[in-house]
């Protein structure tokens, strides 16, 4: 991998960063939207499906934090690494991590996407 590549990589990177923000702010938009919902249907099976919705953006907004965080890191590794010479050179350092944060990435944002369709189609009939 030359520095091209790693260039390549660190643009792909900042952009997962600037689209798991938005996914981020989505949620909290979702969230608002439930606990209006929420608000104006109080019945059992109501509660239990906001409780649902609640513990999903929850756990999502947890995963987006830290898949950021990890997103981050590797840029941090390579901005290290090409700042000093290393016996394992930052090309090699990122291949090892990047096939795996493609996957939580990709993962991530099919995930919410999901989730986001299916609270979509469940605050339609309740709002």
């Amino acid at each position: 991998m030359d520095n091209a590549s790693l260039a390549h990589i660190t643009n792909t990177l900042n952009d997962w960063l600037r689209a798991l923000e938005f996914y981020k702010t989505e949620l909290g938009i979702l969230k608002g939207r439930l606990t209006e919902i929420g608000s104006k249907n109080t019945g059992h099976d109501m509660l239990r499906l906001v409780e649902h919705y609640e513990s999903q953006f929850a756990l999502h907004k947890e995963n987006i934090d830290k898949l950021s965080h990890d997103i981050n890191a590797t840029l941090a590794t390579i901005h290290e690494g090409l700042k000093h010479s290393h016996s394992q050179s930052p090309s090699d350092i990122v291949s090892q991590g990047y096939d795996l944060l493609t996957h939580r990435f990709e993962t991530e944002e099919i995930v919410v996407s999901e989730l986001r369709r299916a609270f979509n189609r469940f605050s339609s009939v309740w709002m």
